[in-house]
């Protein structure tokens, strides 16, 4: 048994491995750009979400993880200027917080919806089930006017 989990679940023996990896500063500096643009897009994206109560519940995540980006954009500068390697390591570390909170909004948005479908196929059904009363009255209105 103990063969088959560390067949499937390699993962419980992790060691620390050092990678050498090459950055073009120009492209890097590209990409920090443009998530500095995303950050931005998805801290305001937060706020207008959240100003409402329900939409706060995917808002409040949102503008965390644009918190989160910009920290990574700042620690990609930062090594740009530096060369620090540790900067690097910061921020894939943001990185990876934003692409959770990112995650979590995005699931927290498509329940939202789902709900919302659901409300709007159920208020349809009512007013469709209790409109049938109004359109046959309706039919026998009496469209004739008398100014006396």
């Amino acid at each position: 048994m103990d063969e088959i989990n560390n067949q499937y679940y390699p993962a419980q023996n992790y060691q620390t491995q050092t990678y050498t990896v090459t950055f073009d500063h120009a492209t890097l500096k590209n990409m920090a750009g443009w998530a500095t643009f995303k950050a931005i897009i998805d801290i305001i994206a937060g706020i207008f979400a959240s100003l409402s109560i329900i939409g706060a519940m995917y808002g409040v995540p949102l503008i965390i993880a644009g918190v989160k980006l910009l920290n990574a954009c700042e620690n990609f500068k930062g090594y740009i200027a530096t060369n620090d390697i540790q900067k690097i390591s910061e921020s894939f570390t943001s990185l990876n917080k934003f692409f959770k909170l990112t995650g979590i909004s995005i699931i927290l948005k498509i329940v939202f919806v789902i709900l919302l479908i659901i409300i709007y196929v159920a208020l349809i059904a009512l007013l469709v089930s209790s409109s049938s009363d109004f359109l046959n009255e309706f039919g026998n209105f009496d469209y004739s006017y008398n100014l006396f």
